[in-house]
């Protein structure tokens, strides 16, 4: 399947007008944990080629200091740049100073040697140079630690370099060392020969952080934010925060209480305004396209057409996909399938397997709701998740149990209350569905009361394929010339008998993970 799940054409034009705005240097971008701003913002960046681009990933901040983060940042950012920008830098030797290599070394207790290999990788070195470089290294640690001891006898000293050199000070807002200038000097380098296109710096993955990691990484963005100037540290032209805005207010908010402003805190993170990327409306439109192009993979496999009889009930013309669609943007509306959820999902298939219901044994696609469960558990690997999706649906779902003797309540998810009843009926196996009479199989609604689940039951033949209708649900199982006595409940809960249903399953291993 094409990794492409949604056309975001649409959205990268909206999000590229938003990141060209003049005075647009720190953008917040915002989307539910799984909706794919990763991979969003790395496509737009490779199809864009107004814009020079680093990524870093802050999840492995979060045991230092926040003096030590910066440092680590500086570290990533140079990393970073001889990955991807090498060839326009005309390294040498010369670039990588004594104190960047001690710095790196002794004051932050980084590990050398990936950006050493980076070094190598990227540059022209020989081997003799390479062999001189890191024995200096050897001498620069040993003289770095005799000038820390020197200052240490001399507190007049240590006192004026201190305050006479706050540029130098690690972790302040003014902090402006070597390090940090080298970094600017490859900016301005590589913007030379790339026609001066802007430098932008994304600040990925924010949402794999717990809450107070998060809030520490935003300050210390904020601290180094030069507000005087209103320019970004290491002259980057635009900042990118990539994160779920509403879940950084829900921990802002339980952090700090209802009565923090919590606008007041997060715009200092954007210039302009958050760009919201919306990606239900896109994978919505894409989920039907991309379920026929994995239905076609899976018909040819399993060897059956459109127009087999299974293809008929299974495939694009049929109820059941009608319905795994609409179930699936139901879910996307929910937020309980995301882009990523997608990229699990392999084909549209029909399962084959045996069950045994009494003394007898049945295949699995006799039973739309064990297909609908192998499909949906491509998205939610483990049963238990698919479970935890139905009941979200169940709690979010306006249920009304009340007799209307009007009522015209068929709506596209009562297609799950008919599925579902098979696996509520005692001694399935044995039970005739050969008359015409109306059938029943009691249940509990949500609220435990007592309930009838009206169906009817088709047969093919020449198949041996039932198909189970649901008419309605009443009160009573009471049948007056062969037709039901009571009037139909306005509105029951189809995502609470699914429920049921799936734990009947599970019960008997029917399904499993």
């Amino acid at each position: 399947m094409d990794k492409i799940l949604i056309d975001n054409s649409k959205i990268r034009t909206e999000f590229n007008t938003h990141l060209r705005e003049r005075y647009n240097k720190r953008v917040l971008l915002s989307a539910p944990f799984g909706a794919g701003k990763s991979y969003f913002i790395n496509e737009f960046f490779k199809r864009n080629p107004n814009y020079l681009s680093i990524t870093l990933f802050p999840v492995d901040y979060s045991v230092s200091s926040n003096e030590d983060i910066f440092e680590i940042i500086k570290y990533d950012i140079i990393d970073s740049l001889f990955e991807n920008y090498a060839k326009y830098l005309d390294l040498i030797v010369n670039d990588f100073s004594n104190l960047l290599i001690a710095q790196s070394f002794v004051a932050n207790k980084l590990d050398i040697l990936p950006l050493i290999k980076s070094l190598v990788k990227n540059t022209n070195i020989g081997a003799e140079e390479l062999i001189s470089f890191i024995e200096s290294i050897k001498k620069i640690v040993s003289k770095f630690n005799e000038y820390k001891t020197d200052l240490s006898a001399d507190e007049r000293k240590l006192l004026s370099n201190y305050m006479g050199v706050l540029e130098n000070k690690k972790g302040s807002i003014r902090e402006n060392d070597e390090i940090t200038n080298l970094i600017k000097d490859f900016l301005d380098r590589i913007k030379k020969k790339r026609k001066n296109k802007q430098f932008v710096l994304v600040i990925d993955d924010l949402d794999r952080l717990d809450p107070e990691q998060i809030f520490r990484l935003f300050n210390i963005f904020t601290a180094h934010h030069d507000s005087r100037k209103d320019v970004n540290k290491f002259g980057f032209d635009k900042v990118i925060f990539v994160c779920d805005l509403n879940n950084i207010e829900y921990m802002f908010r339980h952090k700090y209480g209802s009565k923090f402003n919590f606008d007041g805190y997060i715009d200092k993170f954007y210039s302009y305004k958050p760009f919201f990327f919306d990606h239900k409306k896109f994978l919505k439109e894409k989920a039907s396209t991309y379920f026929v192009n994995s239905l076609n993979l899976g018909m040819e496999y399993k060897n059956f057409s459109d127009e087999s009889f299974l293809g008929k009930l299974f495939g694009q013309k049929g109820d059941f996909f009608d319905l795994m669609v609409n179930l699936s943007h139901k879910m996307v509306d929910d937020e309980l399938l995301r882009t990523r959820n997608f990229q699990k999902f392999k084909s549209f298939y029909l399962p084959v397997y045996k069950i045994k219901i009494g003394h007898r044994e049945y295949d699995s696609y006799q039973f739309p709701l064990l297909i609908m469960c192998a499909l949906m558990k491509q998205f939610h690997p483990r049963i238990e998740d698919f479970l935890s999706a139905v009941r979200s649906l169940k709690d979010n779902f306006e249920a009304n149990y009340e007799v209307k003797s009007n009522t015209n309540s068929w709506i596209w998810e009562n297609l799950l209350i008919s599925y579902s009843i098979p696996f509520f009926i005692e001694n399935f196996s044995e039970t005739d569905h050969r008359h015409s009479t109306p059938y029943f199989v009691p249940v509990k609604n949500e609220f435990d009361e007592k309930l009838y689940l009206e169906y009817q039951v088709k047969e093919d033949w020449q198949y041996r394929y039932k198909q189970y209708y649901f008419i309605k649900a009443v009160k009573t199982n009471t049948v007056v010339n062969e037709t039901s006595s009571d009037s139909p409940m306005s509105k029951p809960n189809p995502y609470h008998f699914l429920e049921l249903a799936l734990r009947q399953c599970l019960k008997h291993n029917f399904i499993w993970n």
